[in-house]
């Protein structure tokens, strides 16, 4: 790791893509550092090169985990990285209480409420108009947001 990313990198390990984190540097070098013109990176590829000593450091294996899901108003929250930086002052632990808390309110509330949209909008801010305001504009505090996708799933 340096500076929190991979190969100083990218900063999430990827199932899809990225392919110049699973391939030994000299077929990223002969390959990817000559594709047809048009083909582009995230990152610039000689900025980590160097660094590329042991891949792969991604896999797309999946981490598979087996859980009993019997309660009967269970369901299943699936996000990408981006809804946790929205929590981003909370322990993993914390969050998942925050979000099963949400979405069970939101479903104690009974009709068709869109649960992924109230964990959105609790990310963003939630009744802090003034926060969901510098998220949304141009007044958000850091350089960029990372994608947010939420899948509430009963089951």
């Amino acid at each position: 790791m340096l500076k929190d990313r991979v190969l100083g990198a990218i900063a999430v390990t990827r199932a899809l893509g990225d392919q110049v984190f699973k391939l030994p540097s000299i077929y990223t070098e002969r390959i990817f550092k000559n594709a047809q013109p048009g083909f582009r990176f995230s990152t610039r590829v000689d900025d980590f090169l160097g660094r590329n000593l042991t891949p792969p450091y991604m896999s797309n294996q999946p981490d598979v985990r087996t859980v009993d899901l019997s309660a009967e108003d269970a369901f299943l929250i699936l996000c990408s990285d981006g809804l946790a930086d929205l929590f981003e002052h909370h322990t993993m632990e914390d969050m998942a209480k925050i979000w099963v808390q949400i979405v069970g309110d939101a479903k104690g509330r009974g009709g068709d409420e869109n649960t992924a949209l109230c964990l959105l909008r609790q990310g963003l801010g939630g009744e802090d108009v003034e926060k969901v305001s510098r998220v949304l504009t141009v007044e958000l505090m850091d350089k960029w947001m990372d994608d947010v996708t939420v899948v509430v799933l009963s089951l």
